[in-house]
């Protein structure tokens, strides 16, 4: 509910970093909280939303996310693709957990191994 009133009231056109930070922290809890209820398009819309703060932490991870959506669908290419740009991103933004993480499931994926982060 806090988080729902929280995400109702994001404006976009504030340009404020710790607005758009917290926002992007509002929208990830949001999204993995409706992973955890196996509502995955609406995680996915929280993800998205979260893309639009342009918070370095809050983007790879919201990425990260997106693999894991992908990923529980079978869309491997697709999750790959959001691991690799989360990985990137993090590596940017000098986010060693997330750019580990992003990694290691590129890695991990027998889809992708033989093209690790090409």
């Amino acid at each position: 509910m806090c988080f729902t009133t929280i995400a109702a009231r994001y404006n976009p056109e504030i340009h404020d970093s710790a607005y758009q930070a917290k926002a992007g922290i509002v929208f990830n809890h949001m999204g993995h909280l409706l992973i955890m209820k196996s509502d995955y398009p609406g995680a996915f819309k929280c993800f998205l939303k979260t893309q639009q703060t342009n918070d370095s932490a809050a983007c790879s991870r919201a990425d990260l996310y997106c693999g894991i959506i992908f990923a529980l669908y079978g869309h491997k290419e697709s999750s790959a693709d959001y691991y690799k740009r989360a990985f990137y991103y993090a590596l940017r933004h000098n986010n060693v957990p997330d750019a580990v993480t992003a990694y290691f499931n590129v890695a991990s994926s027998p889809h992708t191994r033989s093209q690790v982060l090409s």
